[in-house]
C-alpha cells in the first residue's frame, strides 16, 4: 500500500536534484491529455521561474480515469503528448508522478522536508479558472520556513481562450450540441480536455472534427495525438 510518507519520498526522489536554480514552478494535473491551454500556463510560469516541472499525477481508481472512444488514457501517454507540444523548451520537464492527486504534487513539493534547497522561490502552478488558488492557500501556511512559496493567487495563470475562427467554425458544424462543455453549461471556448477527447474521436472518420482538435493541439500534431492514444496507426490510418 502506497501511503502518503512513501508517496512524499518518491516525489522527493523523482525530483532528486543537484540544484542549479533559485526558483521552479511545480504544475500538476492528470492533463488527458494536454493541450495548448496547458502549454500557456507553462509559458507564463517559464516568465516566472528558472525552471517549469510538470507533474502528471496517475490515478488508479476507475471513476478518475477518462477514455477516448474505448481507450482509456494513461499518464505515459500524456507523457508523451507533453513532450510533442512542449517542443524545444529547455527549462521545462515533464514527469510522471507517482501520485494519484495532483493537489498532493503541489503539497507534498513545499512541505518540510522539500526536495528544493533552502532560499528557492516555489510557485504553484494554478489557472485563475478552477479551484486550484483557494486548495493550494493551505499550502502556503504549512509550507517549509526555508523556501519561498509565492502566493498562488498572485501569480495565478490567466485563463486561456480558444480562438473565435474555433468558435465559428464549431457553430457552423453538426457537433456543437454534442460538445461535453456545452452538454455541462460551461463557455465552449475555454480549453476542455473533455471536449479535446471528443473531437479526437470525431476525428478518426471525419475532417471537420480533425480541424477543430487542430485548434487545441495544433493541426500538425493531430495525427500523432491520434496515434499516441491509438485511434489510428502511425501510418495515419
Amino acid at each position: 500500500i502506497l501511503t502518503r510518507e512513501i508517496l512524499r519520498k518518491m516525489i522527493y526522489e523523482a525530483i532528486n536534484e543537484d540544484q542549479p536554480f533559485s526558483s521552479v514552478a511545480v504544475i500538476g494535473g492528470a492533463f488527458k491529455p494536454p493541450h495548448l491551454g496547458h502549454v500557456a500556463m507553462v509559458d507564463h510560469y517559464s516568465s516566472l521561474a528558472d525552471v517549469v516541472k510538470i507533474y502528471i499525477s496517475d490515478p488508479k481508481s476507475e471513476r478518475s480515469q477518462r477514455f477516448c472512444g474505448n481507450v482509456c488514457l494513461t499518464a505515459e501517454m500524456s507523457a508523451i503528448l507533453w513532450r510533442l507540444l512542449l517542443g524545444d523548451r529547455p527549462n521545462v520537464t515533464v514527469e510522471v508522478s507517482p501520485s494519484p492527486s495532483p493537489i498532493t504534487i503541489a503539497y507534498d513539493s513545499v512541505m518540510p522536508g522539500t526536495p528544493f534547497k533552502p532560499g528557492t522561490t516555489v510557485y504553484l502552478g494554478a489557472s485563475v479558472k478552477g479551484g486550484d488558488i483557494k486548495r493550494f492557500s493551505g499550502a502556503v501556511k504549512k509550507a517549509s520556513p526555508d523556501i519561498n512559496v509565492a502566493d498562488p493567487a498572485t501569480y495565478a495563470s490567466p485563463a486561456s481562450k480558444l480562438p473565435d475562427e474555433y468558435l465559428a467554425k464549431l457553430e457552423n458544424s453538426r457537433y456543437l450540441d454534442h460538445m461535453p462543455s456545452i452538454k455541462k453549461g460551461l463557455d465552449p471556448q475555454d480549453y476542455s480536455a473533455s471536449d479535446l477527447r471528443f473531437l479526437l474521436y470525431m476525428a478518426v472518420k471525419d475532417q471537420v472534427a480533425r480541424d477543430l482538435a487542430g485548434y487545441f493541439v495544433g493541426s500538425k500534431n493531430v495525427n500523432q495525438y491520434m496515434s499516441a492514444i491509438g485511434l489510428i496507426n502511425s501510418k495515419g490510418e
